[in-house]
């Protein structure tokens, strides 16, 4: 079963918030699941859900675990680098895709894609933007799919 785990970052602080969704009087919180009794109001745009997958390797200082370990977990609005190419991952309908940014097809994702071209999380959308402007593309600063 594909564990269910929600980010958000808070507009006030900058920080980003990992546990579960909860939205109240229409606006987004994240529970995080060491305290169920508290919870943080994140900005609506950059929720974003984990895709189920882990990356090869990220930049992010996030640690999970005691043994020091790199969040590797790869989220709905990351910027990952495979074959080169900074993509950024979107919701499309029911499914998450890698979209290039720039008009380009693309890619929808699932094990095989990320066993046979591993990625790099490289960045948020949301704090990175500029990532995918180096490829000719819309910066998609407030996109999500």
């Amino acid at each position: 079963m594909r564990e269910i785990e929600f980010r958000g970052r808070n507009g006030t602080e900058g920080s980003w918030y990992y546990g579960d969704l909860k939205v109240k009087r229409g606006e987004p919180y994240i529970v995080p699941r060491y305290g169920r009794d508290i919870c943080f109001k994140v900005e609506p745009e950059t929720v974003g859900q984990y895709i189920g997958l882990k990356a090869a390797d990220s930049i992010r200082r996030r640690i999970v675990n005691q043994r020091g370990e790199k969040d590797l977990r790869v989220f709905e609005g990351d910027i990952v680098l495979m074959r080169g190419i900074p993509w950024v991952v979107i919701r499309e309908s029911l499914t998450f895709v890698l979209d290039p940014g720039n008009g380009n097809a693309r890619l929808f994702i699932n094990e095989g894609l990320f066993e046979k071209n591993p990625v790099k999380i490289i960045g948020v959308i949301h704090d990175n933007p500029e990532l995918l402007e180096d490829i000719g593309g819309d910066s998609q600063k407030e996109r999500k799919g």
